[in-house]
């Protein structure tokens, strides 16, 4: 979760990092050096079009406190009633912690 501009973009080339990383695994396309795969930057993937920005964003469970809510209200509506909370995705321990304080802070109040 994130709750300004800088938040979102730091939050998306996270992610887009983390990707690359799987990318690496899934295809066998870089090492692996003391446990650490390979970022592959996605412009030299083909057809990555599921990791640009937008629809990461509209796809994926983060965003601001109001998007994160109308998300998992669809949920909810759905019948789910549980939800696991994953914050890292690449993110730094502090941007973890904003995250998570965001979350119950902004959006728990939301399902109480």
């Amino acid at each position: 979760m994130y709750d300004t501009a800088a938040g979102r973009e730091a939050a998306i080339s996270a992610f887009q990092g983390v990707l690359g990383q799987f990318e690496n695994l899934f295809r066998n396309l870089g090492d692996v050096t003391n446990g650490f795969p390979k970022n592959i930057p996605l412009e030299e993937l083909t057809d990555r079009e599921q990791y640009n920005p937008d629809m990461l964003e509209a796809n994926l469970m983060f965003g601001s406190a109001d998007e994160v809510i109308a998300k998992l209200k669809l949920y909810e509506a759905l019948g789910v009633d549980e939800f696991i909370y994953y914050a890292s995705m690449g993110l730094g321990h502090k941007q973890q912690r904003h995250s998570l304080r965001l979350f119950c802070s902004e959006v728990m109040p939301a399902f109480a």
